[in-house]
């Protein structure tokens, strides 16, 4: 079963958050223009992510508390923080000084506790995700074991399953219901799949899962690329499954 390391893993694979030996955990990024800043293993971001900011309300607060912004200073940095494309408007002082507070060592620790709150969290819902669907076969089919290794527990194939769940789910949680459908043999609606959605005969096999999960608007060049994806993710799982 992955654990919070392999959750890190994963994430910081599918995110870039750490790669190339490149720590970008507790550095201010800007995806796109439609997107806020972000930061941290899971890059939350603070345009639409409850958990970013808390983050950042909480940084400013002690900043405020140490003197180190004014409260018309903290008022003007998490509303601008909070800005789609945020560097358009925010001035390069402002900038400079919302990255100098998140780089101090408080605004590092809450970072790291909240990732591991998350990243429990995260991980729950995924393997939560992956039992509805094995339940549904095994009463469905009576399938057990080798018969679908992409739901069993412990195959490398589960791994792959968790893996690619995980990163679209952190990408964009709403397909949740979508993954769940996909998984359990109802029609899955997907924005670049078949007309009528996807719709499982069987337990899904490993490349089932890249099929449809490459259909997904999330990485179809809008967020992110697919084969990008698999660029950075497939080489960490090889270090996981050892």
């Amino acid at each position: 079963m992955p654990g919070l390391d392999d959750v890190y893993k994963i994430v910081s694979a599918a995110e870039g958050s750490n790669i190339e030996g490149k720590d970008l955990r507790y550095v201010l990024s800007v995806a796109n223009d439609k997107s806020g800043f972000s930061f941290g293993v899971f890059q939350f971001d603070c345009s639409t992510n409850t958990e970013a900011q808390g983050i950042l309300r909480d940084v400013l607060d002690r900043a405020l508390v140490n003197n180190r912004i004014s409260l018309s200073q903290k008022v003007t940095l998490y509303r601008q923080a909070r800005l789609r494309n945020p560097l358009k408007t925010m001035s390069s002082g402002d900038f400079s000084l919302l990255k100098t507070l998140f780089s101090e060592k408080y605004a590092r620790d809450l970072i790291d506790s909240e990732t591991a709150k998350y990243g429990e969290s995260l991980r729950s819902k995924i393997l939560q995700i992956i039992r509805v669907g094995k339940d549904f076969w095994i009463k469905k089919a009576a399938v057990l074991g080798a018969g679908m290794p992409l739901l069993t527990e412990g195959t490398r194939e589960h791994l792959h399953l968790f893996a690619y769940l995980m990163a679209s789910y952190n990408r964009y949680p709403a397909n949740r219901e979508v993954f769940i459908k996909w998984l359990t043999g109802e029609k899955a609606i997907t924005a670049n799949g078949p007309a009528g959605g996807w719709q499982l005969e069987a337990p899904p096999t490993l490349s089932d899962m890249h099929t449809f999960l490459k259909s997904l608007r999330i990485w179809d060049g809008t967020q992110g690329k697919y084969e990008h994806l698999r660029s950075r993710l497939d080489p960490v799982l090889q270090t996981i499954i050892g």
